[in-house]
């Protein structure tokens, strides 16, 4: 034992005296390299690294790969933006948020970093930032459809939706092969109200990508709207039929068929809806209407209850519970639910 940790410490030293060398470095990192330890690898080799890590799915390791290189290199804008996008597309908005400020900070013209940044802030609720920065995208680079389309979703949140309509149309005249913006226009229309133009929209979507299931659910919500009840049956069938586990599908289907009067039906949706997602608050209040209209009144009441506990500002579950409490003879809980219901309305 002492024998091998004498050769070991010997080679070493080697090792060691051999790095000191131009020739010997390059000799050494070479070394350390064939026994697969990346102690010696240059930022932009760890970067390389963290592509190939992404391009097999292997994120964490990518991740590490991102923070060696920012170590050796921290003045880099790339590798922030970089781990930045990495961080958005694993969900972890908060962290992206940070690393895509870095690359502003080191580049202020990083149009792609602002572009980001603005996705970033909507998945944290910064409607308004996020409009800050993809209106700095936009100043960069008058013809990124990307930053017209982030725009679009934070005014669509905001409720701005004839700003959001405005910025999904220059989206499309700059990139008319986006399945996701013409989802993102039909769903903006259903809002102003615009039923035909939004299944419009919803079926180009599905033109351009066929496989995507939540472009038949979007397109049978605004069947549903114009009483096309058959037509949004269909498309629910499609939904469900290429996403099997389509929770919301299963629920908004119960919904259609509560509207055409299967109730029987809708309820074995909304079951199945809450099997794939328990805490679903619209299922129950979808079961709540269901079980109303079936005049099973105290079977109702414990749906709505359920809605409103996991979802306080359901307005139409109180709006039917209500109704349901009133059925029930208990005035003064229909008095309490339908101001609720009123006030709900109000601050939308």
């Amino acid at each position: 034992m002492r024998k091998l940790i004498a050769a070991a410490l010997i080679i070493g030293l080697i090792l060691y005296i051999i790095g000191l060398t131009p020739f010997g470095r390059e000799r050494y990192q070479q070394i350390w390299q064939s026994l697969g330890i990346p102690f010696f690898l240059t930022a932009q080799q760890h970067r390389k690294k963290a592509y190939d890590c992404k391009k097999k799915g292997h994120q964490w390791k990518a991740l590490y790969h991102y923070g060696r290189a920012i170590s050796k290199n921290p003045y880099d804008a790339v590798l922030y933006y970089d781990r930045g996008t990495l961080y958005n597309d694993m969900g972890m908005y908060k962290n992206g948020l940070a690393d895509l400020t870095k690359a502003i900070e080191l580049n202020p013209k990083y149009k792609s970093a602002y572009h980001n940044r603005a996705y970033s802030k909507n998945n944290l609720h910064d409607f308004q930032g996020a409009i800050e920065d993809s209106n700095q995208a936009i100043a960069l680079e008058p013809k990124d459809a990307g930053a017209y389309t982030n725009r679009g979703i934070s005014k669509e949140n905001l409720r701005d939706y004839t700003g959001a309509l405005e910025d999904y149309n220059v989206a499309i005249s700059l990139r008319p092969n986006d399945s996701s913006t013409y989802t993102n226009r039909g769903n903006v229309k259903e809002d102003l109200g615009d039923y035909s133009g939004a299944i419009a929209d919803h079926t180009k979507a599905i033109e351009l990508r066929p496989g995507n299931a939540g472009a038949y659910n979007n397109r049978a919500l605004a069947k549903d709207a114009v009483g096309d009840y058959p037509g949004a049956l269909e498309d629910y069938a499609q939904a469900i039929a290429l996403s099997p586990r389509y929770a919301g599908a299963y629920n908004n289907r119960g919904y259609t068929k509560i509207h055409a009067g299967d109730y029987t039906g809708a309820l074995q949706d909304l079951d199945y809806a809450l099997y794939l997602r328990p805490n679903m608050a619209l299922a129950y209040n979808n079961k709540g209407i269901a079980w109303f209209f079936l005049k099973e009144y105290r079977t109702a009441l414990e749906q709505f209850n359920k809605a409103i506990e996991l979802d306080s500002t359901l307005q139409e579950a109180y709006r039917y519970r209500a109704q349901t409490r009133q059925a029930l003879g208990d005035y003064n809980g229909f008095v309490e639910d339908e101001q609720m219901a009123k006030h709900l309305a109000e601050a939308e």
